[in-house]
Formats: structure tokens, sequence, C-alpha cells
């Protein structure tokens, strides 16, 4: 018969071990689920796209409706901003339809974003026909070719890069930094999360 004084070591050892499990348990599942689920992440808290540290100023560039000549600024809402060359191709115009799909689903907070093309190397203004009637509210940002090389290098974002044909979309806070790329192929319901998440804790723009 076993003594009871070697089954009581044994016995609290086993005892210990549970102890254990039942604590590490719980956080081994939170590490988990933080690491490899969107649970928890208010509808997925990481961003999607690439933060820019530190953030670049970017001039307050004077923005124009081409189909109303209204003017409007950078400053003072959050802007969803593409690059071209001169003028607006077919992958511009899938860019500008993609933008406003995105400002569409922001509901009643779109108008806290303001979608801006900026025509980089382009002279006079935007003729009011063609992809501008397609876009209403979408806005222009004319950089004449004496700055084009400026903000050019303020959109670069490693050595080697070439902003003009990356295909990117930019995001540019109501204080005018930009501090948010997304690379050409992003998932657009990703770039929606991200924005409502900014305007939910933003008290800018």
């Amino acid at each position: 018969m076993p003594d009871s004084t070697t089954l009581q070591p044994r016995r609290s050892t086993w005892v210990l071990c549970l102890l254990l499990l039942l604590f590490a348990a719980p956080l081994a599942l939170s590490w988990w689920m933080y690491n490899f689920t969107e649970l928890g992440r208010d509808g997925g808290a990481y961003s999607h796209g690439d933060l820019i540290l530190p953030p670049r100023v970017v001039s307050d560039l004077p923005l124009l409706d081409p189909v109303t000549g209204m003017r409007r600024q950078v400053r003072g809402k959050w802007n969803l901003v593409y690059l071209a060359e001169s003028g607006c191709d077919s992958r511009c115009e899938q860019r500008l339809y993609m933008m406003r799909q995105l400002w569409l689903a922001m509901g009643r907070d779109a108008q806290r974003l303001q979608r801006v093309l900026m025509l980089v190397g382009t002279a006079g203004e935007p003729a009011a026909d063609g992809w501008p009637q397609q876009y209403p509210g979408q806005l222009v940002a004319l950089i004449n070719r004496d700055d084009a090389e400026a903000i050019a290098g303020i959109f670069t974002l490693e050595a080697g890069d070439l902003p003009l044909n990356a295909g990117r979309l930019y995001l540019i806070d109501p204080l005018g930094n930009l501090m948010m790329s997304y690379p050409s192929g992003t998932d657009p319901v990703g770039i929606i999360k991200d924005l409502k998440r900014l305007f939910k804790y933003s008290g800018i723009g």
C-alpha cells in the first residue's frame, strides 16, 4: 500500500500544475487571438496601410472643384489623395472611382473627407468635361513643374520610390500632415475600417 506521505507531494504537484494551466490558458488564448485574429480589435484595430513616421507637412495647397469652380484648402478636413502626372489616364480614373466609393461608404462622416487628385506638372486648369463630370465633388490640386520635384519628394517613401507611378492612395490629416499611404491593391474594406476608426477617435476635421 502506497505511503500517504509519498502521495501527498505527488498530489500537490498535480494541483500546482493544474492551477498554473488554469491561469496560463486564458493568457495564451488572448495572445493567440490578438496576433492571429481580428477579435477584440474594434473591427480590426491595426492599420491596413503604411504609417508614415514622422508625418510630413504638406503645404496648404489650393484645391479646385473643376465642375463647380469652387475653391477649397487641404487643411481643415481629412484628405484622400492620389498623385498623377499631367493628366488622368485609365488607372487614374480607376482610383477616382475607388475614392468615390470609399467616400460614399463613410456615410454621415463623408463630410469630413475630401477626395483630392494631385496633377503634378500641370499648367492651367483642367477642362470641366470628361472625368470631372463623372466624379462630382472630386477636388484637384494643380502642381506646376517648378514645384513638382518638391511635391514628389514629400510623397517619396523610400529610396528609388516613384510616387507618380506607384498607384498609391495617401491620407493627409486636417492639420496638413501626410501620415498614411495605401499601396496599389490594398483591400478597400481595410481602408474603410481605418478611416472609420480614425474618425471615431479623432476630434479634428
